[in-house]
C-alpha cells in the first residue's frame, strides 16, 4: 500500500538525506507541500566555489523540492491527485550575500577577493531551475 502525502514533512521523509552529502533542510510551509536542501560542490568539478579565509564553501548548490508545482496550478496542494509531480531546481547561491549586501573581506565569513575572482574565472553550473 501506497503511503499518501500529506504535508511537507512526509515528504522530506521519502528521501534519505541523514547519512548524505545534503545539509540544511528547511521544510515549506502554507499552501505547498515541499522543502529545500544545500549542498557543498565536489572537489573534482571544473566549478571552483567562492572560500572563505578557513577554506569553508562560500557558495553552494541549493536545492528546492516541490510536490506539485506553484508556476503551473494556484491550487492547494491535494494527496489523492495522480500521477504526482516533483519539481527539481537547483541554483548557486551564496550564503555570504545572502545575509549581507555586499562583501566585507575583513569578515571572517566573507569568501577571499582571490576565491571570488578564481569561481567567477571558472566555467559555472548550469542552474536547473523550472
Amino acid at each position: 500500500m501506497t503511503k499518501q502525502l500529506t504535508n511537507s514533512e512526509d515528504f522530506l521523509r521519502l528521501f534519505d538525506l541523514i547519512e548524505s552529502p545534503y545539509m540544511d533542510a528547511k521544510i515549506f510551509q502554507g499552501k505547498y507541500v515541499g522543502f529545500s536542501v544545500k549542498r557543498e560542490y565536489p572537489e573534482n568539478i571544473r566549478f571552483k566555489p567562492a572560500k572563505t579565509k578557513s577554506g569553508k564553501d562560500d557558495v553552494i548548490a541549493l536545492f528546492k523540492v516541490t510536490y506539485g508545482d506553484p508556476k503551473y496550478t494556484d491550487k492547494p496542494f491535494n494527496p489523492e491527485r495522480v500521477p504526482i509531480l516533483i519539481i527539481i531546481s537547483i541554483v548557486r547561491w551564496s550564503i555570504y550575500k545572502n545575509s549581507h549586501f555586499d562583501y566585507c573581506y575583513d569578515d571572517n565569513d566573507c569568501p577571499t577577493a582571490e576565491s571570488l575572482i578564481l569561481m567567477n574565472s571558472s566555467p559555472a553550473p548550469q542552474n536547473l531551475d523550472s
